[in-house]
């Protein structure tokens, strides 16, 4: 299957690159992932309506995935596709 969309630069936050280097999972995994339509496990389906609607219409993408020791992974492309960060949910949370 191809990519649907192109990620642009990547860019991780801080704790995200800790992560996942600490859990040992894969980075292009969830890329791939990603750029493919598969929202994640933990995205909902509201996430993943709007997902569908951005790859088609534009917008921003959002997906949530586990990381091996239970930490929400987000990949959020912007909305021209110039980057997609790399941020763990409790980041988010946080701020």
């Amino acid at each position: 299957m191809e990519p649907l969309f192109a990620p642009g630069m990547l860019t991780f936050s801080s704790g995200a690159r800790e992560a996942l280097i600490r859990n040992g999972n894969n980075l292009w995994e969830f890329l791939d992932r990603h750029t493919r339509g598969d929202w994640g496990e933990d995205a909902n389906e509201d996430d993943r309506r709007v997902n569908d609607l951005a790859v088609q219409h534009g917008g921003r993408i959002l997906s949530a995935y586990r990381l091996r020791d239970g930490e929400v992974l987000w990949l959020h492309t912007d909305t021209l596709r110039y980057s997609t960060l790399f941020l763990l949910a409790a980041e988010e949370e946080e701020s």
